[in-house]
Parts: C-alpha cells; sequence; structure tokens
C-alpha cells in the first residue's frame, strides 16, 4: 500500500469570520514557512514567515473588506 505521511501540519484561524482582530496560529512539524493572505484575484496582501507553533495576530484594519484565503507554505511544498 501506499505509506502515509506521519508528519501532520495544522494552521488554525480564531475566530473566522472576524471583525476585529483574529489570530492565525500554526503547529506540527516544520521548521519555517510562509503564511500567505490574498483575496479572490490572487492579489497577495501579507507575506509573514512563521516557525512552528507561532501565532500571528491580524487587525481588520490591515486588510480591504472582501473574502481571503490563508496558505502556510514552505520553499517546495503547500502545508496547508
Amino acid at each position: 500500500g501506499i505509506a502515509e505521511n506521519a508528519t501532520e501540519n495544522y494552521l488554525s484561524i480564531a475566530p473566522n469570520p472576524f471583525h476585529d482582530v483574529t489570530s492565525i496560529q500554526t503547529s506540527g512539524d516544520f521548521s519555517s514557512g510562509v503564511l500567505t493572505i490574498y483575496d479572490l484575484f490572487g492579489k497577495t496582501f501579507i507575506n509573514q514567515v512563521m516557525s512552528s507553533n507561532e501565532t500571528f495576530t491580524l487587525s481588520r484594519e490591515q486588510l480591504p473588506s472582501g473574502f481571503y484565503y490563508v496558505s502556510l507554505g514552505s520553499r517546495f511544498t503547500l502545508i496547508k
């Protein structure tokens, strides 16, 4: 069979949706990655280097009104 990856990586965002501020927290087994927040059209608004078990606080004032995607990627692969 196919071996499963024993290492899991997580990205949690709370509260979601948010009005004023939200916390984005990483956990799992990776050394560092880039947290990217982008809109529906692919325009990047935030790139933040993060390590495992780190928290980034996002203020609503940092983004115009709209819907956004959040991804956490390493140099080689998309983590989540």
